[in-house]
């Protein structure tokens, strides 16, 4: 980048900084979330690569400079690096940056989850069609839930959830099933004391109040939010079983317009159902179960195949 073009760079920085009304931020920012400056060239190229992967669209250095809190020559180096990489490209008509291939889908396509995705496809496609609500496929990895798959039903949901679930645990009916996995000594440990978070004021905020939900997933065979993680949205969740306990669950999430107890019962037995059989049919079960449970030597396999 020229000094031109770094002048230019820099004055539109200021200028959108100082066009900021206090407490709002601009558009892309938004999206992304505040724009505390990374500390550590290895945390500001993830920075800027997580900004790249959320737009919708190429973005100019000014926007993502300013999303990531970097200034201009520092986050132009970095994207520079990542289209050297592979993990970013520059439209040279525009100057705008977008994330390559690279970036968007990085796992092979014989990934443990990837095969997951592809073998329990036709059950989301079966549930959406057949009740016309939102359907999930999520799995824990850790102590965190990634949406692999979703097929949207007539409402949409896609403003509200992202790739993987962020809320929390004791107000998600995919949480309430990954909690189940846990013992109450290490429930207690990752939640922490009482009051639980509470996103709306129907989530569980003790630990009695948890455990009946979760006594209420072993008998029913499934777990219910319902208005507690966003209000007026519902969710139920079914796990799905590996050889080590849960690895995952389908979920139904939609508007709580029209959906009264014994429809919720139904959604959750037809989850209960599909999950079921994707839990005994599909051969990649074992490798995700050995994947997010760090149980299998294929990866250090792989690796010592490859040096």
């Amino acid at each position: 980048m020229d000094r031109k073009e770094t002048r230019t760079v820099e004055r539109k920085h200021s200028a959108i900084r100082s066009r900021q009304t206090p407490g709002k931020r601009p558009a892309l920012e938004g999206r992304i979330g505040p724009p505390t400056a990374p500390r550590g060239a290895p945390e500001r190229t993830l920075r800027l690569l997580q900004i790249l992967i959320e737009v919708p669209g190429p973005a100019t250095l000014a926007s993502i400079a300013l999303a990531s809190g970097l200034e201009p020559n520092t986050a132009h180096r970095l994207l520079e690096r990542l289209v050297e990489t592979g993990y970013a490209r520059k439209c040279d008509a525009t100057r705008r940056y977008s994330a390559a291939a690279r970036a968007l889908y990085p796992m092979s396509l014989h990934h443990p989850l990837n095969r997951l995705r592809l073998e329990s496809r036709e059950q989301l496609r079966h549930l959406r069609e057949r009740h016309d609500q939102s359907v999930c496929l999520i799995v824990f990895v850790g102590h965190q839930r990634v949406i692999i798959d979703f097929v949207p039903g007539r409402e949409p949901l896609s403003p509200l959830y992202g790739t993987w679930l962020s809320n929390p645990l004791n107000a998600s009916a995919a949480g309430i099933v990954l909690l189940s996995n846990l013992s109450r000594d290490e429930r207690r440990k990752l939640l922490g004391d009482e009051p639980l978070p509470a996103p709306t004021p129907h989530a569980a905020t003790t630990y009695a109040a948890l455990e009946a939900e979760i006594q209420a997933l072993a008998s029913r065979g499934y777990a219910l939010a319902r208005l507690s993680t966003f209000i007026g949205i519902y969710a139920v969740a079914a796990p799905i079983r590996g050889p080590q306990g849960f690895i995952g669950c389908l979920a139904f999430t939609g508007s709580v317009h029209g959906i009264d107890e014994d429809v919720l019962a139904m959604l959750g037995g037809a989850l209960r159902d599909a999950a079921n059989l994707i839990s005994g049919a599909p051969p990649s079960i074992k490798a995700v179960s050995d994947f997010v449970g760090n149980h299998a030597p294929d990866g250090e396999t792989y690796l010592n195949g490859r040096i």
